[in-house]
């Protein structure tokens, strides 16, 4: 306030007071840490721990994130303190600038990280076979590893019999599976699942056909025929062609005198 004196001496007079508010001094807020997410998922919300005080209520926040911590990005978001993470492929850094209103500053939190596991690669499983009607199949196998994601996987194989539907075989968390006798035609890959979160993308290998040929079938050759003494029988063909397998045979034919005891005919 003033006091105003009157120089003649006509007495003083004080005026009104007036108040400078001087606020608290504007103290930055702190955001969570860190966060470790799988490949291509949505990362958990990074929120402030401890707001910021002092200076001039309410506060205005912008959100920014960066690939290496250095050059920082302007988001697009609420002017909230909470920031949510959309899917990600990099491992990302965010932070949040509290601006206070009045001109009473604008303060940076720290930095919080969100590591993202690099994609999981299911690896590659050996492969196609070519099999007779029940009889044992070859056991399948990884020959390239699964990677990425925490390298901690569950292994699950899957069978399919038109490679579209597919199905989880029991007890099956090992690289390794064997069919054992095939009497169908079936596919097989297998299911990666990361340990780390249950949020985790799960990855599928190639699948591998183990195919089984029909059983073979003999055919049918023409009717047993009656002829005269030293006089030639009529050709031997088949009516009805054998079956099965790859469709590829050799044929040899036999004779017998007595329906039990067979000779080859060379020709």
């Amino acid at each position: 306030r003033s006091i105003v004196i009157s120089d003649f001496g006509c007495g003083s007079v004080l005026t009104s007071s007036l108040m400078i508010n001087v606020y608290d001094e504007f103290i930055t807020g702190s955001i969570n840490v860190t966060d470790t997410i799988c490949y291509n998922t949505d990362g958990d919300f990074i929120i402030t721990d401890t707001m910021p005080s002092g200076g001039h209520v309410p506060y205005s926040y912008e959100w920014s994130s960066s690939t290496d911590s250095s050059s920082w990005i302007t988001i697009s978001s609420p002017n909230i303190p909470i920031y949510d993470p959309q899917l990600l492929q990099d491992t990302t850094y965010y932070r949040v600038k509290y601006i206070s209103n009045a001109g009473c500053g604008e303060l940076l939190s720290n930095t919080s990280q969100v590591i993202v596991l690099p994609l999981v690669d299911p690896g590659y499983i050996e492969n196609d076979q070519f099999l007779c009607f029940d009889s044992l199949a070859t056991p399948l196998f990884m020959s390239t590893a699964a990677s990425g994601g925490d390298n901690n996987y569950v292994y699950k194989w899957q069978f399919s019999n038109d490679n579209n539907n597919w199905f989880n075989l029991a007890n099956t968390n090992t690289t390794i599976y064997s069919p054992g006798f095939m009497s169908q035609s079936t596919y097989y890959r297998m299911k990666i699942s990361s340990t780390y979160s249950s949020n985790c993308i799960d990855r599928f290998t190639n699948s591998v056909d183990v195919h089984v040929y029909d059983p073979l079938a003999p055919g049918i050759i023409n009717s047993s025929q009656a002829i005269c003494y030293n006089t030639q029988p009529d050709s031997l063909s088949f009516i009805i062609l054998p079956s099965g397998a790859d469709s590829n045979y050799t044929y040899v034919w036999q004779y017998s005198l007595d329906d039990q005891s067979w000779i080859d005919i060379l020709f």
